[in-house]
């Protein structure tokens, strides 16, 4: 918008937000001006009021289906996005419980399971990791480090994990050398 002799004067894409439109007639009659802008010279035309018109009831029907279907694909969109994401959840919950080796787990254990714990928070769970398990090794300030195993590298077997835990330090206790045991898995399944 520019403003000559206290008139406000509005490109034909600002008149269509005010929802109104240039006449036919006018369309070449508007006042051009030229800037400097980042890109090179931008020019454009520039419209009075009165060379202007409000919007028919039709264009007001027409922006308002327009309206309509966009917000309604949108709504579409989102639902198809949420039924897949239930469907990938669902089958990456099917496959891990494969990978574990049992059908049927309570959802606390399987929600627990779904993160990346110690060798200690494994068997707590009453998941064994495998011998070919991959350790991620985290750091936490000082000199403080823990190994973390993933889902898809542990088994369900409460009673070799009850075992562990009975057998095994825990991860505050200290190693039989004295060093203090940092969840590096000393022992596997």
């Amino acid at each position: 918008m520019i403003e000559v002799d206290g008139i406000e004067l509005r490109t034909a894409t600002q008149w269509e937000k005010k929802h109104r439109h240039v006449k036919k007639g006018q369309l070449d009659k508007g006042v051009e001006r030229a800037w400097r802008s980042p890109n090179g010279n931008t020019t454009a035309m520039f419209y009075r009021e009165d060379q202007t018109r409000p919007w028919a009831k039709k264009d007001v029907e027409a922006v308002n289906r327009k309206r309509r279907a966009e917000a309604k694909a949108k709504r579409d969109a989102a639902e198809c996005e949420r039924i897949e994401r239930a469907a990938r959840e669902e089958q990456s919950r099917d496959d891990l419980l494969d990978c574990w080796g049992v059908h049927t787990l309570d959802e606390g254990t399987l929600q627990a399971g779904r993160r990346d714990h110690t060798a200690y928070q494994w068997c707590d769970l009453g998941f064994v990791p495998i011998a070919e398990a991959r350790w991620r090794l985290t750091r936490y300030g000082g000199n403080s480090a823990w190994y973390y195993c993933r889902p898809w590298d542990v088994r369900y077997d409460p009673d070799r994990a009850k075992e562990l835990l009975e057998t095994g330090p825990g991860e505050y206790d200290r190693l039989p050398d004295g060093r203090p045991y940092d969840g590096h898995p000393w022992w596997q399944a």
